[in-house]
């Protein structure tokens, strides 16, 4: 009796440490809060996308967001289509790392299974051991 009792308390302990709530994510390794993230941005799901992101990144959210709300209902329509379209093309996340705080994330799959081109993203270890995107505005060019 002693010998199932202990077994049982067992599956139970195993079980209760593997298990996450649902809807948590696992943020430990970069691939999947990049997957998560590009698809929560192309979703529209801004609120999640903020939480994936480091505080920096969360100001050219909101612009995103603004913007998206500024349009017309059909350019939006025809914005969320298009997302929608590329959404089905992100099935993985490949990334390297640069160093024990930065990774540098690519998207897949074109038609012929390749990284998607312009699809670069990169990542930075925050203080409390979870991957943020980091995003940035392109540098204006110098005239």
């Amino acid at each position: 009796m002693r010998l199932y009792l202990l077994f049982f308390m067992g599956l139970f302990l195993l079980n209760t440490a593997c298990h996450r709530p649902p809807g948590k994510l696992k943020k430990e390794r970069p691939e999947s809060v990049a997957l998560h993230f590009m698809h929560a941005f192309l979703d529209g799901d801004f609120e999640k996308a903020e939480q994936l992101s480091t505080p920096e990144s969360k100001e050219i959210l909101v612009f995103f967001e603004q913007t998206l709300n500024a349009v017309t209902e059909s350019e939006r329509k025809a914005m969320k289509a298009e997302a929608a379209a590329n959404k089905k093309r992100i099935k993985t996340a490949e990334c390297e790392l640069l160093s024990s705080q930065e990774a540098l994330c690519s998207f897949c799959c074109d038609q012929d299974g390749k990284p998607l081109s312009g699809s670069k993203m990169q990542l930075l270890r925050q203080e409390d051991n979870s991957w943020k995107v980091v995003l940035e505005l392109p540098q204006a060019p110098d005239f």
